[in-house]
């Protein structure tokens, strides 16, 4: 075996735990030396509870009376519209057109998600994997062949390449995938039916996960045009990202295919991109919560990574910062997390100990003002310009109890979110930006 990488022996089927079977990646080299590898993830679940996923708040969304959907998005249309009539700060027209040319190949990553009606939107991921990958068999070669460790290095070389900040590797868990997908012996590839499943090939083991950057500077300008620019924009490239990577995985002569379901949480939480939140998001112990997120299967043999801990539960036990922040009072501000959630959420699914968001709050209010306030005013979020900084995670993760302490200290040394009439919101347009808006000295090691 190869040298750096280790191999699991005795697998633990208990959920939440790694599987067995699988070859493992050395994660000694993956983070600081703060961040550590554990056999189980960090979030508290309960298979005898466990339910799959049942669609999104976006196609629940769609799926609501027009006279619900119309009003909703009247106001959003007419709140909004007056923002840019008053030519407010972070809504004026510059800045809403910004949000509008970061939204440009957005459609393309819905089509994705099965948000919406076929045919309704662009179909330029479609006609990406159909016309730019010239197949092995095109060369009269071989599919290529490594050992998994090659193959989970090559990959995370080039989706990082291709637009990732990083890359890990699970397992297909059953329990994760949306009640249409069927594994069957009886299929070579990835077949719909008439009754619209998909019938995957068992071989389809392996997860690739990645997520990228949300550009900081404009994102903490939210509830904004500018902050809902920065949001688009990490959307797209997450899009972007996870359509290469398919096609990268395609030509080398593998299946791939995003993960159909538009949660790639847990996946993410499994491959040890980060920890689950209180705002029920991925929270990376590098980029903190300024990321947008991919998951893809494929039936290329893959080392996988184990799941992580930086000491997220309990920091987020004392921190509040982001429910704070949150406009529409949509995330929790309780001590500890549960196992239900408040109110009809259909979306939602049990067997995960969290704190619950209410989508539907954020969602209605989103209709009128794209907001990343969570994401954005988590202390991990902010960017590492000294040593202090440094410090501030090392402590965060080694003694989470400080959560309140460090967050005192983050208000204290004035990292959050620029307001509506703070006069820094407009300032980002003087700004000397480096490429795509993103400015970063935060490094994986």
């Amino acid at each position: 075996m190869a040298e750096n990488y280790v191999e699991k022996e005795t697998g633990m089927n208990e959920v939440g735990r790694i599987p067995e079977g699988f070859v493992y990646r050395d994660q000694s080299k993956r983070y600081p030396w703060w961040v550590k590898s554990v056999d189980k993830i960090t979030t508290q679940v309960d298979e005898s509870i466990m339910e799959k996923p049942r669609g999104n708040i976006i196609s629940w969304f769609v799926r609501q009376p027009a006279e619900y959907r119309d009003e909703i998005a009247a106001s959003g249309k007419a709140n909004y519209s007056r923002r840019v009539q008053n030519n407010e700060p972070g809504a004026r027209l510059q800045d809403v057109a910004l949000h509008q040319a970061a939204s440009s190949f957005w459609w393309a990553g819905a089509k994705m998600n099965g948000e919406f009606p076929q045919g309704s939107i662009m179909e330029l991921v479609n006609l990406s994997r159909s016309k730019m990958c010239v197949s092995p068999d095109d060369f009269d070669v071989i599919p290529w062949e490594g050992t998994p460790e090659e193959a989970s290095d090559m990959v995370e070389a080039a989706g990082i390449f291709l637009g990732a900040a990083q890359i890990g590797f699970t397992s297909v868990n059953e329990n994760w995938l949306p009640p249409n997908v069927v594994f069957d012996s009886n299929v070579d590839r990835i077949t719909p039916t008439q009754d619209k499943s998909l019938l995957y090939p068992e071989r389809f083991k392996y997860v690739v996960t990645g997520h990228v950057l949300v550009p900081y500077p404009s994102g903490m300008r939210s509830p904004s045009a500018i902050g809902a620019a920065a949001d688009r924009l990490g959307f797209e490239h997450a899009w972007l990202s996870m359509t290469r990577v398919i096609n990268f995985l395609t030509c080398l002569g593998y299946g791939a295919e995003f993960i159909p379901s538009i949660n790639p949480v847990p996946w993410t939480v499994a491959s040890g991109l980060g920890e689950i939140g209180r705002m029920n998001r991925l929270i990376s112990p590098i980029y903190g919560g300024a990321i947008r997120l991919f998951a893809i299967i494929t039936d290329l043999p893959l080392a996988l990574d184990k799941p992580i801990d930086f000491g997220l539960q309990e920091f987020c036990r004392h921190c509040k910062k982001c429910a704070e922040a949150c406009p529409s009072g949509a995330l929790s501000m309780e001590d500890e997390p549960t196992w239900e959630w408040e109110g009809e959420q259909p979306w939602h699914f049990r067997g995960k100990k969290v704190w619950w968001d209410n989508s539907r709050k954020c969602l209605e209010y989103q209709i009128s003002e794209r907001c990343t306030n969570c994401l954005m005013s988590c202390p991990w979020t902010k960017q590492d310009k000294t040593a202090l900084h440094d410090i501030a995670h090392i402590m965060a993760s080694r003694t989470p109890q400080a959560g309140a302490l460090l967050r005192l200290m983050d208000d204290f040394f004035g990292y959050g979110l620029i307001g509506k009439d703070d006069p820094a919101m407009n300032d980002w347009w003087k700004y000397k930006r480096p490429i795509s808006g993103i400015d970063s000295n935060r490094s994986r090691r």
